[in-house]
């Protein structure tokens, strides 16, 4: 295989990977446009609401292991198809479902695994047998095209809502998902899992250097492990507290429902932006640097926020967006790379970087349940800000004052 080729069949990877993340941030974020009809013709709470899409994002941290061991020892050929799968079937089946329970089982369950599957730390696992310098770039071009997903499911599902129903939205939802997923089946995905040879050599380049040989054993015994963990956990913990209201939160301060879904949209692309963005900062200026100036940028659009409970306007709304979607996600490729860097790229990373993804899930899942909660006890958003708040600024201050994590940042 000639060099030319094999970096074709690299790009040719993110490029499916692009497609991929797109189905399965867009149907996942999705939610967020459902929730208000879905709520009034069931009989939910806006507590009960969010504890579907709170035990979706648990289901995907649950799973994201799952999804590392299943990718290590069967590769991308069985698994991304398998994910796709899961992801058209969750929405189809939810279509025609009444009990809040069924909805766990199809939107939280199934949804959940094929988000995992298809997620950005399996996904990461590859990426890094193909890209070294540019890793983190790499992870953040493919992170973005979640956003592009978000930006195009989002209006599209409210149009469908508008003119169909909510039921035959979500039919509609799954057929388009079974489109891409035979696209994704038919990808070359044993070529593409070998990678590129000189990356799968094992490397020593002085003591911060990644090595081949971290199992997942001996990685669950570091103090990095545990820091990234900490990080996605606290990181998600905040953001998913906001998440899954922004659009009903837009709509009840008296913005126009497909605008409020058009602006939910906007955030999307906005995360795209900011992926790439913060990528080429990591990349080229150091991870620190890129966090840093991502967790101010999420607490700016906390305070626009804040700003908007009390005086609604729309500079105020497209102010948010724009620096609230921008930090959204922006941490993940980063994370992503260092995990790679710093653990190597041996046999269990894709384990690794699954394990280190649960957090994330889990921290979703209670930031949803109590922005859910908390709305319901408090009948506002204004308790809902501060606690996202006060959570974000804690993942910030690991990155600076841990000493191994801070050292990673700054070398790589």
């Amino acid at each position: 295989m000639t060099l030319h080729h094999r970096f074709n069949l690299g790009f040719l990877a993110a490029a499916v990977f692009v497609l991929m993340s797109a189905s399965a941030r867009g149907v996942s974020e999705t939610f967020a446009v459902f929730l208000l009809p879905v709520s009034k013709e069931l009989g939910w709470s806006r507590a009960e609401a969010a504890s579907v899409y709170a035990f979706g994002m648990l289901c995907l941290g649950l799973f994201s292991p799952v999804a590392g061991k299943l990718f290590d020892k069967f590769g991308p050929r069985f698994l991304f198809p398998l994910g796709m799968g899961c992801l058209a079937v969750g929405p189809i089946l939810a279509s025609q479902l009444e009990a809040l329970w069924q909805f766990y089982l199809c939107l939280s369950l199934l949804v959940g695994f094929g988000a995992a599957a298809l997620g950005i730390a399996v996904q990461s696992a590859l990426l890094a047998r193909w890209f070294q310098q540019s890793l983190t770039t790499a992870v953040a071009v493919v992170s973005g095209a979640a956003g592009v997903g978000v930006m195009i499911f989002s209006p599209v599902a409210q149009t469908f809502i508008d003119d169909l129903g909510w039921r035959n939205a979500y039919s509609s939802i799954g057929l388009i998902v079974i489109c891409v997923g035979i696209l994704v089946a038919i990808a070359p995905w044993q070529k593409i899992s070998e990678g590129r040879a000189d990356l799968r050599r094992p490397k020593t380049e002085g003591r911060h250097s990644p090595t081949s040989d971290w199992t997942f054993r001996r990685a669950v015994r570091s103090r990095p492990y545990w820091c990234l963990s900490a990080v996605h956990f606290l990181t998600a913990i905040s953001m998913f507290a906001v998440q899954p209201q922004v659009v009903a939160f837009l709509i009840e301060q008296g913005t126009n429902p497909i605008t409020a879904a058009s602006a939910f949209g906007v955030s999307g692309i906005s995360a795209t932006c900011g992926l790439l963005i913060f990528g080429i900062i990591a990349d080229r200026y150091g991870a620190l640097l890129s966090v840093t100036l991502s967790y101010s940028l999420t607490i700016s659009g906390y305070l626009l926020l804040f700003m908007m409970t009390v005086s609604p306007s729309n500079f105020l709304l497209w102010a948010f967006v724009i620096s609230y979607g921008a930090s959204f996600g922006s941490r993940g490729p980063v994370i992503s790379a260092l995990t790679a860097r710093i653990f190597g790229r041996g046999r269990d990373l894709g384990l690794i970087m699954g394990a280190i993804f649960l957090c994330m899930g889990a921290g979703a899942a209670v930031g949803a349940t109590m922005g859910g909660v908390i709305h319901d006890l408090t009948d506002g958003y204004i308790m809902v800000i501060a606690w996202s708040l006060t959570a974000i600024c804690i993942p910030v201050a690991i990155f600076w004052t841990v000493p191994e994590l801070k050292r990673a940042a700054t070398k790589y």
